[in-house]
């Protein structure tokens, strides 16, 4: 009862406090990581103080004593810094630790790409969807690869998908503005730019 009380109250705390998203992609897992951490807690707080070394509350500690939250946070930073073998090392343990964290491999994903490895990139990002069906950042980032791989039709269907999760968020509109204007579409291409700039003035979209 406990820990639903305080499970409850950091939730309410988060939707408060969580900043609105200035990009497709940090922010909004920042509020995922941060969601995870306080349910975390809460059912920690739940559970009996005396715990032993096999206990399910310590079933993601490695031997360091890192947690899986440990290890993203420290695959994010690497990401961040460009250092993406080391961030592929932290994510992948996390991963060993917490294999449904949609996070941990859409990050593992990011680095992938850094690495210009398009196809273990593709395949981290499909495996954070498949974990979380409704994750717009993981399609966003997909479509990125697609696009830049001069594979638009891919890149239009991600971002697609993006927009039925959120239709609200101008990213996934403004590239799929570019996909089209590359496929030659230019009605669509015109009409994915306005809706961008409607949502967001400043957003960078394809120039007709």
């Amino acid at each position: 009862m406990i820990g639903s009380k305080l499970m409850a109250m950091t939730l309410g705390a988060l939707i408060l406090f969580t900043p609105v998203f200035a990009s497709a992609q940090s922010d909004e897992d920042k509020a995922i990581e941060a969601l995870d951490k306080a349910m975390g807690k809460a059912k920690q707080s739940a559970a009996p103080e005396k715990q032993g070394p096999g206990s399910p509350a310590n079933h993601d500690a490695s031997a360091s004593g890192k947690t899986a939250e440990d290890f993203i946070a420290s695959g994010r930073a690497n990401y961040a810094a460009r250092n993406y073998d080391q961030a592929i090392a932290d994510l992948t343990k996390a991963i060993e630790m917490k294999p449904d964290s949609a996070v941990a491999y859409k990050f593992r994903g990011n680095a992938w790409s850094g690495k210009g490895n398009r196809d273990q990139a593709i395949a981290d990002l499909t495996k954070a969807i498949q974990i979380k069906p409704d994750y717009r950042a993981a399609y966003n980032n997909t479509g990125n690869i697609w696009l830049e791989s001069g594979d638009f039709d891919q890149a239009i269907a991600n971002y697609t998908k993006a927009i039925e999760v959120n239709p609200g968020h101008p990213f996934a509109y403004a590239k799929r503005a570019f996909a089209w204007k590359e496929k030659g579409e230019l009605a669509k291409a015109k009409a994915d730019a306005e809706k961008a700039r409607q949502l967001d003035p400043s957003i960078n979209v394809p120039a007709f």
